[in-house]
């Protein structure tokens, strides 16, 4: 029965077709099909990785956990270093509606991205894009941040932690909560 399918029908059967088929369509809606920021409108491309595991709800699946601990703090402040097209500020400008978020993006085309994801998702009255981040940028950012309730500082950098990080003292972030992303590669 396959055969005469696969001879009529050849593009329906070769390897890969289905799936890329439904990642297509689900590009198209612009919204995010499920994970911790399902429903999320979003763009079609991605500035730093692939855009697929993002639209399916699993980009760094292993965060998850994490996310779903830290959506039950109720964060006055969120500081993003390393923002790309906004996943996670984004994200959690939604899941925190009273939440100040400061994202910063070094590349331009990433500032684009993620100020267009900002307002595809009514965000932008509390989503501060800055460009990219210097230890003192950071140092001011972190100082300015309300003295009073939960802040949360994320950082992708790709290495440049330590050096961020570099003018702070540990504890001018006792009151951060952070999730800093690490690479053994780096």
């Amino acid at each position: 029965m396959l055969q005469p399918i696969k001879s009529l029908f050849p593009a329906l059967v070769r390897p890969g077709y289905w799936g890329t088929r439904f990642l297509q369509n689900l590009i198209k809606t612009g919204r995010i099909d499920s994970g911790i920021f399902a429903n999320m409108n979003y763009v079609n491309q991605s500035v730093c990785g692939s855009i697929a595991p993002k639209y399916l709800g699993i980009y760094e699946i292993e965060l998850v956990p994490i996310f779903e601990k830290l959506f039950k703090i109720p964060f006055k402040d969120i500081i993003d270093i390393g923002s790309a097209e906004g996943y996670y500020a984004v994200g959690c400008a939604l899941k925190f509606p009273n939440t100040r978020i400061v994202a910063f993006e070094g590349t331009e085309e990433g500032r684009q991205l993620l100020n267009q994801v900002i307002l595809m998702n009514k965000v932008s009255e509390r989503v501060d894009v800055r460009g990219y981040c210097e230890p003192e940028t950071l140092k001011s950012e972190t100082d300015a941040c309300s003295h009073e309730g939960y802040k949360l500082l994320i950082m992708d950098v790709e290495g440049s932690e330590e050096e961020l990080l570099s003018l702070h003292k540990p504890s001018d972030l006792t009151q951060f909560y952070m999730l800093i992303e690490l690479h053994d590669w780096v």
